[in-house]
């Protein structure tokens, strides 16, 4: 399996060395994970997110309910829930909380699994709660 981060702030697989607070959200197919977040001004919903890993991706998309909703038309691609992440730089402690109200809640254990074989939280106190 393949684990890749899609930062929103500024498209890259990496991580902001600031403080944020921020929408994710964990979507998969056979041979890939994406945890896709970006900033919570650009992205009040979940959808947005989804929505935009879709355009980057070439994937086609269908609105159900705009801006609450949007189905992948690969069906392949299953969206694993969402919620937010926040990240405290000085205390180095990134927190991963909250649900999708579209999305559900986002997967504890395929989380678990992408943090185990990411890069990103190395150094980093990682928190998963509700």
């Amino acid at each position: 399996m393949n684990y890749q981060l899609l930062n929103l702030f500024d498209e890259s697989a990496n991580f902001p060395s600031s403080d944020f607070n921020c929408k994710f959200i964990l979507i998969e197919n056979v041979t890939s994970c994406w945890l896709v977040f970006g900033p919570l001004s650009t992205y009040r919903y979940h959808a947005q997110l989804v929505q935009r890993f879709c355009v980057i991706n070439d994937i086609g998309f269908s609105w159900v309910k705009k801006p609450d909703l949007v189905e992948v038309l690969d069906g392949d691609i299953e969206v694993k829930g969402g919620g937010i992440i926040a990240f405290e730089k000085d205390k180095l402690l990134l927190k991963f909380g909250s649900h999708s109200t579209a999305y559900g809640k986002f997967d504890n254990a395929l989380l678990d699994v992408f943090i185990e074989n990411s890069t990103f939280g190395k150094g980093i106190r990682i928190l998963i709660g509700t």
